[in-house]
């Protein structure tokens, strides 16, 4: 691949991991609005039909950011491609119905990127316009919600002062119950993180999505913060590790991704292969089988 169409494909990439982030967004608030509804709704503020096409937006979205981040991990185009088109068919709302294919057009434009060796400036022009036209789309659809939701609210609160009276303790209980929350804290590298999942004392605890200033992803289990039981983190160069954690270091089972194909699968130690573990080369071949200690195969 030359080299002019490889500086095209990364420009794609952080394209990708921009709209990401713009999803994660969207996203974040379909799960604290849903969930005030849900609030809402045992106190007859939200009837059961509004509530369940808010709860199918959600998935809606929920669906294309699991896509996202395939496309940004590297998987395999043409799958998402046809989950894309497949998933366009069933979607009434006509401005998530953009957004799916918006989305389409763009993975094929990977896929072609893919099999051509140059691109034109025009086109790139083009592309980059089409991926504006997909964030300003994510965003006009968070501000059709929040308005939608902003006038329930504001209907519910006109009924009667008793039940304005009992529609904020209720908001109040439900705030301190809140579980899920989006917060940005620093690891122990000094990185940023923005975070997304489930909480307890205002850090990370349980499942979650954590968005490093890098680059970096990791979802998956976590605690006090750190990444601590099983996950999967993607580096920004396109490196991938599935596995366990231990205090935010990969410590057990796990499979290491190289961008090459290549790959590791066994025990890790401290961030290190180390144990039982078999090496693949780009062709799925065996290459080293065996003890590992510090990252190194022990010939022995």
């Amino acid at each position: 691949m030359s080299t002019e169409i490889t500086k095209k494909l990364k420009l794609y990439k952080s394209l990708s991991l921009f709209f990401l982030i713009t999803s994660v967004a969207v996203v974040t608030i379909f799960i604290v609005n849903v969930s005030k509804n849900k609030g809402q709704q045992q106190e007859g503020f939200v009837s059961m039909e509004e509530h369940n096409k808010l709860a199918e937006d959600f998935g809606i979205a929920h669906e294309i950011l699991k896509l996202d981040q395939q496309l940004l991990a590297n998987g395999d185009r043409q799958n998402i491609l046809d989950k894309l088109e497949s998933f366009a068919s069933t979607i009434d709302d006509n401005n998530l119905n953009d957004v799916v294919k918006n989305r389409i057009a763009f993975t094929k434009n990977l896929i072609k990127a893919q099999k051509e060796d140059e691109f034109s400036q025009q086109d790139l022009q083009t592309e980059l316009l089409n991926k504006s036209q997909i964030i300003d789309s994510l965003v006009n659809i968070s501000d059709s919600l929040n308005t939608t939701l902003a006038n329930y609210k504001k209907n519910t609160v006109r009924k009667t002062d008793s039940l304005i009276a009992t529609s904020k303790k209720k908001e109040i209980q439900l705030s301190r119950k809140e579980t899920v929350k989006v917060i940005t804290f620093k690891n122990g590298s000094g990185n940023l993180i923005h975070y997304l999942g489930e909480t307890e004392g205002d850090k990370a605890k349980g499942n979650g999505v954590g968005i490093w200033n890098t680059g970096s992803i990791y979802r998956g289990e976590w605690l006090n913060n750190k990444r601590h039981g099983k996950g999967e983190f993607t580096w920004s160069d396109g490196q991938k590790y599935s596995g366990d954690f231990i205090d935010d270091i990969r410590t057990g089972n796990g499979i290491y991704y190289w961008p090459s194909g290549e790959r590791y699968e066994g025990e890790f130690l401290n961030n290190k292969r180390h144990g039982n573990g078999i090496f693949y080369d780009p062709d799925g071949n065996v290459k080293f089988n065996g003890e590992w200690k510090n990252d190194k195969f022990s010939a022995s």
